[in-house]
């Protein structure tokens, strides 16, 4: 089936003015009835959306550029044949972040930030620890957790995957392991990285 006319698409202000420059794009607001795509930005929550839905008929797509799309209302979109896509974009950056965040409460860089605000040096001011043979539970196993686990371990930390669908609960895992002990040397202790919807 070829499409004839541009696609219309319904977004946001921010969508629209991304989307003015191609000839082949026609930008209509949320709940538009002749919309035949939702470009969903970050800001436009699933509430909007499923208030939208009524009025957009003919809806066949929404594509997100969220990571994720629990908040959207999933079962109203299956029941009427919307294909939902997602952006994948964000994946390798915020596991980046996820392992910077990681490093960054290891090594205490905040308090070397806040030491050289006076522009002093304190050797020892973040009490800096190992992260190569600590361990950490990763909450969330879908692209962004596997990302974030594989790119733990290649630092040398012993990750312990955690999710729904695997049956496992962070707080166990976190309670039989001594990630809540801080009893425990600093090397034995745990990071939580929380790479989960809603999270």
């Amino acid at each position: 089936m070829v499409r004839q006319g541009p696609l219309i698409v319904a977004t946001d202000e921010r969508g629209a003015t991304v989307l003015g420059c191609l000839d082949s794009v026609e930008t209509v607001p949320l709940g538009a009835q002749n919309a035949k795509a939702i470009w969903r930005r970050h800001g436009m929550t699933g509430c909007a959306i499923a208030e939208a839905l009524p009025g957009m008929p003919y809806l066949p797509w929404l594509h997100t550029d969220t990571a994720g799309g629990n908040d959207l209302p999933l079962a109203e979109l299956a029941a009427r044949g919307v294909m939902v896509t997602r952006t994948s974009a964000y994946t390798e950056a915020v596991a980046e972040w996820i392992v910077a965040a990681v490093l960054i409460a290891a090594k205490g860089a905040h308090a070397y930030v806040r030491a050289s605000d006076p522009r002093e040096w304190a050797p020892g001011a973040g009490r800096p620890r190992l992260v190569a043979g600590s361990q950490a539970v990763v909450v969330g196993n879908g692209e962004i957790g596997s990302y974030a686990g594989a790119m733990l371990r290649g630092i040398g930390v012993r990750v312990h995957h955690v999710s729904r669908s695997s049956g496992s609960d962070w707080r166990t895992v976190a309670a039989v392991d001594g990630l809540a002990d801080p009893g425990l040397p600093a090397h034995r202790r745990k990071r939580v990285a929380l790479s989960a919807p809603r999270s």
